[in-house]
């Protein structure tokens, strides 16, 4: 590449990154929401990367989609800025992969296709840098469990711009093949839509190289030859291999899932199709109008032809796809990018999902829709605006971003602006993920006839404490749509309330499993309830049905640890505990009670070391602290039991055995008049506290000071008449009396 060249493609490539980089600059630190706590935050395949099968049994259908949150997990934990860092990345590259692409095609002149207005190096920037500005795309970069469509993109248009290579070259022809077909087997292994690949690469190959290929198969230009299969197959024999491993994963996919689609939502296929017509006329709309986005679009099934909307709906989609088709022939760039987008987006329209439509699913075929914008300009400023002679330039590619003069080159500038209005919108909209309280108020401003926002912030409510809202909200939810998920949060929101009986709060769960018998979080909860009430058998039971559906369940074998503990067997409650911790070992509370049943069994070390994981998850957790504190103190080690005392009463400044454990530890340090200090101040929050009393009784004592001893003896033994220490100490300094 020349060195003029070489510079304006590095320009290019640092314009598309910073301009990425400035519009989701505000994202960086938006938090989990909704689908990112299942697939990460309460994933516990994902936080072992040793356990690699694990990793990749998790979701078979898309194995490397969870390697990327094991590695995110691995180096981040569960900071969103790491995820985000990520996402924004991979969106870069995307920007970069199709002005490659795109320059790659158009420069080298493909079946005559030269561009009209704007040169190859314009096209390919200005269609990447509206697919990296366009708001239509904050769901997939910046939601980040939507990432397996951008990672699928990534590896996606490397297998194309290597395909084309392979096509294209004399040399080295195996090995861009090569690089092709193993970047198609990473595209499949993040998400199942890289199956349309073989059928773009034939869309490419026939656009930009049929006129020049003499190898029989795809009809030419001029449409005098017939298309014959055999003939194709002899000839196209590289699209075998991709075809046999998407024949390989529906395959895997149907065995481990039993269904291509969602094995819920196997609706009506004229239904189906007659709602995805509407939902594409709506995708179209938002993509040249993107105004009202929303994370849940509230479509519902559309059963009838016979009504004008669907009618309407039908016939554009209809006439898109017959002026697509017919123009074929003329190898038409409008052709192009309408095909290149519907096949894209072909998996999600034509396999039913749980939801019939979603902005994530549009991360691909953009790229279709970004060039068809560029080409509308194009044609509409040759149309209407009278140009300059624009073959003066010898080389094209040499082009500079901007060319002088708005009669010659109009459609840079007005491309520029829709380019600016897209980045603020993105930019605007990225604030509405600031928080899940945003998102979903959002969504529900505009989507008032769908379940989920209800649900979502329902949820939203429970966790800030507010249970009388979050009730409101989940009793609105199941009334729009009844989920197992409505049922099992109305019923644990319910039971913290304490304003309805146990007996309706388990109908409800009841009710929750009835909907989802795999609600393994139904039967927790319905465990809880009867743990809260001592029927520990009955929770028992529930615990482990929750293990049967879900074995990884941490929260299932915490509860259980507990119920063993409470029976006095100590090594199955260390057992569970363990567990728990293994499953997620961010669990604060199974990481506590392992830690304290280590201190209550002796293993003093094994407590330190776990209670200090505690508190470095929650610094600020005076019980943990405390416990950290006696296993010091138990270990000899009253330096560190001191600080971890006062630590705790940091936290919490009004806990009495706080207050005397650090009392006792100052005076194993020799901190006597500290000591006291301490002792006094239990003694305040506490007037009964009888150790407390006791422990200055023995300091008087060693004072000499008798009539103290004495009192402080007395009180101790007042408020605990058998303890026989006390007893013992008093009865000495009587006898010396």
């Amino acid at each position: 590449m020349e060195k003029p060249v070489f510079r304006l493609h590095f320009l290019a490539f640092l314009l598309i990154a910073a301009l990425t980089v400035i519009i989701y600059s505000n994202s960086f630190y938006v938090p989990f929401h909704y689908d990112d706590y299942v697939v990460i935050t309460e994933n516990p395949n994902i936080k072992n990367i040793k356990n690699i099968s694990d990793v990749f049994l998790d979701n078979p259908s898309r194995p490397l989609s969870t390697l990327s949150f094991a590695l995110n997990y691995y180096f981040n934990s569960l900071n969103p800025f790491g995820y985000h860092v990520v996402n924004l990345i991979f969106h870069i590259v995307n920007g970069w992969l199709i002005f490659v692409l795109l320059f790659f095609i158009f420069n080298n002149s493909f079946n005559g296709q030269r561009a009209v207005l704007l040169t190859p190096f314009q096209i390919a920037l200005f269609t990447s840098l509206i697919f990296s500005s366009h708001p239509i795309q904050t769901e997939s970069v910046t939601y980040i469990s939507s990432r397996i469509g951008i990672m699928c993109t990534t590896f996606y248009l490397i297998s194309i711009i290597f395909f084309l290579k392979f096509l294209k070259s004399n040399k080295l022809r195996g090995f861009f093949y090569s690089i092709s077909l193993i970047s198609f087997l990473v595209a499949l292994g993040f998400k199942e839509i890289a199956a349309t690949l073989p059928v773009i690469l034939m869309l490419f190959e026939r656009f930009f190289l049929s006129s020049k290929s003499k190898k029989p198969g795809f009809p030419t230009k001029d449409g005098n030859k017939a298309f014959n299969l055999i003939n194709f197959l002899k000839a196209k024999w590289y699209y075998l291999p991709f075809l046999f491993f998407i024949a390989v994963v529906l395959i895997m996919r149907y065995l481990f899932f039993g269904a291509m689609g969602h094995p819920k939502f196997h609706r009506n296929l004229y239904y189906h199709f007659l709602t995805q017509s509407h939902v594409i006329v709506d995708y179209i709309r938002l993509l040249f109008l993107p105004v009202n986005l929303t994370v849940d679009h509230g479509f519902s099934l559309y059963p009838t032809l016979f009504k004008l909307s669907t009618i309407l709906c039908v016939s554009v989609v209809f006439l898109i796809l017959i002026f697509s088709i017919k123009n074929i022939r003329k190898a038409s760039m409008f052709s192009f990018s309408i095909l290149l987008f519907f096949i894209t987006l072909s998996p999600t329209s034509l396999i039913p999902l749980e939801d019939s439509m979603s902005e994530r699913w549009l991360y691909l075929p953009l790229i279709g829709f970004c060039l068809l914008l560029v080409f509308i300009c194009q044609f509409l400023c040759k149309t209407f605006i009278p140009q300059a002679d624009i073959n003066d330039d010898e080389n094209p590619t040499s082009s500079p971003f901007f060319k002088r003069g708005l009669n010659k080159f109009p459609p840079v500038y007005f491309l520029s602006i829709i380019i600016l209005l897209f980045s603020a919108d993105t930019f605007l909209r990225n604030n509405v993920w600031k928080s899940e309280y945003t998102l979903w108020n959002d969504a529900l401003a505009k989507t008032r006839n769908k379940a989920r926002p209800y649900l979502a912030l329902g949820c939203i409510y429970i966790r800030d404490g507010n249970y009388l809202k979050g009730i409101d909200y989940f009793e609105k939810s199941i009334r729009l749509y009844p989920t197992s998920e409505g049922y099992n949060n109305l019923a644990f929101a319910l039971s913290n309330l304490k304003i309805t009986n146990e007996s309706n709060i388990i109908k409800i769960l009841e009710e929750a499993i009835r909907l989802k018998p795999k609600d393994y979080k139904a039967y927790l909860n319905l465990g809880d309830l009867y743990f809260n009430k001592g029927d520990y058998s009955e929770a028992f039971k529930n615990y482990e049905k929750a293990l049967e559906v879900n074995p990884k369940f941490g929260a299932a074998h915490w509860k259980i640890g507990l119920i063993y503990e409470k029976r006095g067997q100590t090594r199955e409650a260390l057992e569970r505990y363990k567990k728990a911790v293994s499953f997620d070992p961010l669990d604060i509370e199974a990481l506590y009670s392992l830690g304290t049943l280590y201190q209550n069994t002796g293993e003093y070390d094994n407590a330190i070391q776990t209670l200090k994981k505690v508190t470095e998850l929650a610094p600020n957790h005076a019980d943990v602290l405390y416990n950290l504190g006696l296993s010091y103190f138990n270990t000899g080690r009253y330096d560190k039991a001191a600080k971890a005392f006062q630590d705790s009463i940091k936290a919490d400044p009004k806990k009495a055995d706080v207050h005397n454990s650090l009392g006792v530890a100052f005076q194993s340090l020799g901190l006597i008049n500290d000591a006291i200090v301490e002792y006094k101040r239990a003694l305040q929050i506490d007037p009964k506290y009888a150790e407390a009393y006791g422990n200055l009784g023995i300091i008087y004592k060693l004072r000499g000071d008798k009539g103290n001893a004495r009192t402080m003896f007395k009180e101790a033994l007042k408020y605990d008449p058998s303890n026989k220490l006390t007893q013992e100490n008093l009865k000495a300094l009587i006898g010396k009396k």
